[in-house]
């Protein structure tokens, strides 16, 4: 005979899922596949172009980013708007 703690119960499950009412499910597929899409295009480029976007985004200046990457202030404005162009580009089907 199995010992107690060792058998198997059959319990009957219930799950409750609640959608929301305005939920549209095309719309989150869309936002993943962008998702996805962006993270490929991130990976493709160059560390310090990766490091000047998260810098940005997190709110840093330009000016600290081109010290944390020796680059002036000039430099990471022209870098950062050429790597938008090119993400702009590769995202388009997105729009």
């Amino acid at each position: 005979m199995v010992p107690m703690r060792y058998r198997q119960t059959r319990r009957r499950m219930t799950t409750s899922w609640r959608v929301p009412d305005d939920f549209n499910l095309e719309e989150e597929v869309v936002k993943e596949e962008l998702l996805a899409a962006l993270r490929h295009e991130l990976a493709t480029l160059q560390d310090i172009d990766r490091t000047i976007l998260m810098m940005i985004a997190d709110g840093a200046s330009e000016a600290a980013t081109g010290k944390a990457v020796s680059l002036s202030q000039k430099a990471v404005n022209m870098r950062k708007h050429k790597l938008y162009a090119i993400l702009k580009e590769h995202l388009e089907d997105f729009r």
